[in-house]
C-alpha cells in the first residue's frame, strides 16, 4: 500500500524530467498541426457581434451554448468594451467552485482589465480528457460571447485545477501563460509543442511546495519564461496580493512580447519599491530572502529595463557567507523532510493509534523546533494527510473496511478540521446501514466546512431526505453558498 502510495506521490516529477529534456533549449515548434486546425475552426464560429454582458458582477453559472450540462463563472471588468479585445483568465479550482477565484480576484481584474472565467465542472476526480474537454467548451463559449485579444488568453488553477490549466496550454495550445497554484504540470509522455510562460505559485506548508520548487529548478533548465512566486500558507488558493504579483509578471511580459504599450513609469515604480524591499532586508540580515526577491524582481524587469546595480547587489549576495549557510541548512532540512516521510509512511501500517497522537503531538509543538523546521513539520503533516485520503479510498474501493478505519482515525488525529475525514467515515457507517451513525459524522463534516452537495446526495441517497439529512443538507449548501 506504502509502496503505491510512493508510486503516485513521485510520478509528476518523473513525468517532469521527461518534459524538460524536450523542453530544452534547441528548435521547437509553437503549435502541432491538430491544434493549428483547431483554432482556425473555432475562429470561424466566433461571432462578429459580441453580447452585452453586465460589468463588474460575478455572473456564477452561465452555461455554455454548445453544451448547457457544462457551465462557468464570469466577470467583466469596468473596462471592457468589444471594440477593444481583453485579455482573459480561465480559472479551474480543484472542487469545481467557478465562482470562487473570481471572488478572490475580482479587484484585480478591474485594475488589470482582465476578464475572469471559472469552470463549474472540473475538478478533481475527473479523468484529465473530461476535464480537458469542460476546459475547452468554456474557453469557446468565452470567446462566443466577448471581444478576446488571443495573444492574452491565460489559464489558472488550484492544486488539481492547476494541472488542467496546465494541460490545456500543453495539449491544445493557445495560451500565453499558465499560473499554476499548488500543483504542477500532470504526468504526460510525449514532448511539449506547444510553446507558453508558466508561472508556479505555492505555500510554504503546501505538501505540493517541494514539487514546485522542483519544477522551479526543470523549467530553469528550459527556454519556457517562468517565476516561482511562494507564500506563507498552506494547500490553498494563494491571497489577493500574491496573485497581484503573477499579474504584474504576465503585464510585463505582455510589454516585452510588444503585445501590450510600454510602460517605464508602471516599471519604475515596481522596480524602486522592490529595491528598498531587498535593502530593508539585507538590514534585517535575512540576505537569502534578499537574494530570492532580487532574483524574482530581476526575472521581472529582463528585457524592460537593465539594471547594473540589481545584477551586483545579487552577486555580491550569493558570495556572501550567510547566504551558503542558510543553502546547507535548506539542503540539510530537505534530506530530513525526505527521510521523515518515508518513515511515517512506513509507520501508518505499524504503528498504534497513541503513537500516533503523540508524534502528531509533537510534530504541532511549535515552541520544539526552530521557525524553518515548524514549516517542514506543517508540509510532512499536510503530506501524511494526502497520503490517509489516498490509502483510505484505495481500500474502501477494495471493501477492506476494517483496514480503512484505522486510517481513518489517523486521519482525524493528523488533520482534525478536514472535512474529508467524518465524511469518508459517514461512508463507511452508511455502508453498514449504521445510518445514525453516518449522519453524525455528516453533521461532523458539515461543520468543518463541507459543501459538496451534489457528492452528498448522490452518495447517501435515502437519508439525505430524513429530517437530521435535511439539515445536513442546508448546513453544505450554506458552506457552499459562502464560497460561491
Amino acid at each position: 500500500m506504502n509502496q503505491r502510495i510512493r508510486i503516485y506521490l513521485t510520478r509528476i516529477l518523473l513525468a517532469a524530467s521527461i518534459i524538460f529534456t524536450a523542453c530544452s533549449p534547441g528548435p521547437q515548434k509553437e503549435k502541432n498541426e491538430n491544434t493549428a486546425a483547431k483554432k482556425e475552426a473555432l475562429s470561424k464560429q466566433i461571432p462578429l457581434q459580441f453580447e452585452a454582458i453586465e460589468k463588474r458582477k460575478i455572473f456564477g453559472n452561465i452555461k455554455c451554448k454548445a453544451d448547457t450540462s457544462n457551465n462557468y463563472a464570469l466577470y467583466v471588468p469596468s473596462s471592457y468594451t468589444p471594440s477593444a479585445p481583453s485579455a482573459v483568465i480561465f480559472f479551474f479550482d480543484a472542487q469545481a467552485s467557478g465562482a470562487l477565484p473570481l471572488k478572490k480576484y475580482k479587484n484585480l481584474a478591474d485594475k488589470y482589465g482582465y476578464i475572469l472565467a471559472g469552470s463549474n465542472n472540473s475538478r478533481n476526480g475527473n479523468s484529465a480528457e473530461v476535464n480537458v474537454a469542460f476546459a475547452r467548451n468554456m474557453i469557446h463559449d468565452v470567446q462566443t460571447r466577448l471581444s478576446i485579444d488571443q495573444s492574452r488568453v491565460y489559464t489558472s488553477g488550484f492544486s488539481g485545477g492547476s494541472r488542467v490549466a496546465s494541460s490545456v496550454a500543453i495539449f491544445d495550445g493557445g495560451i500565453n501563460t499558465v499560473i499554476g497554484c499548488g500543483a504542477g504540470f500532470p504526468a504526460i509522455e510525449k514532448p511539449i509543442e506547444n510553446k507558453f510562460n508558466y508561472i508556479g505559485i505555492a505555500g510554504n506548508e503546501d505538501f505540493n511546495y517541494n514539487e514546485m520548487q522542483d519544477l522551479e529548478n526543470m523549467l530553469k533548465k528550459s527556454d519556457v519564461e517562468h517565476v516561482f512566486l511562494p507564500f506563507n500558507g498552506k494547500h490553498e488558493w494563494c491571497p489577493a496580493e500574491i496573485m497581484e504579483k503573477a499579474f504584474t509578471w504576465i503585464q510585463f511580459k505582455a510589454m516585452k512580447q510588444n503585445l501590450i504599450p510600454k510602460n517605464d513609469s508602471i516599471v519604475r515604480v515596481f522596480l524602486s519599491a522592490e529595491k528598498n524591499q531587498i535593502e530593508g532586508l539585507i538590514k534585517k540580515n535575512k540576505k537569502e530572502e534578499a537574494l530570492f526577491t532580487a532574483r524574482q524582481t530581476f526575472n521581472f524587469i529582463s528585457g524592460l529595463s537593465p539594471d547594473t546595480m540589481l545584477l551586483l547587489t545579487i552577486s555580491q549576495l550569493e558570495n556572501s557567507k550567510e547566504v551558503k549557510k542558510a543553502r546547507e541548512r535548506q539542503l540539510e532540512l530537505a534530506q530530513t523532510e525526505k527521510a521523515l516521510k518515508d518513515q511515517y509512511l512506513n509507520a501508518m501500517a505499524l504503528k498504534e493509534i497513541p503513537w500516533w497522537k503523540t508524534e502528531t503531538q509533537r510534530l504541532n509543538d511549535t515552541k520544539r523546533f526552530p521557525t524553518d523546521q515548524v514549516v517542514m513539520n506543517k508540509r510532512i503533516l499536510s503530506f501524511l494527510s494526502l497520503a490517509c485520503y489516498m490509502n483510505i479510498n484505495q481500500l474502501m474501493h477494495a471493501n477492506q473496511m476494517t483496514e480503512a478505519e484505522h486510517y481513518l482515525t489517523i486521519y482525524k488525529i493528523i488533520d482534525p478540521t478536514n472535512a474529508e475525514a467524518p465524511y469518508l467515515q459517514a461512508l463507511i457507517y452508511f455502508g453498514k446501514k449504521e445510518n445514525d451513525k453516518a449522519l453524525e459524522e455528516l453533521k461532523s463534516a458539515a461543520k468543518l466546512g463541507f459543501k459538496e452537495y451534489e457528492r452528498f446526495e448522490k452518495d447517501f441517497g435515502e437519508i439525505t431526505h430524513t429530517a437530521k439529512g435535511r439539515e445536513i443538507s442546508a448546513s453544505i449548501k450554506e458552506n457552499a453558498a459562502k464560497e460561491g
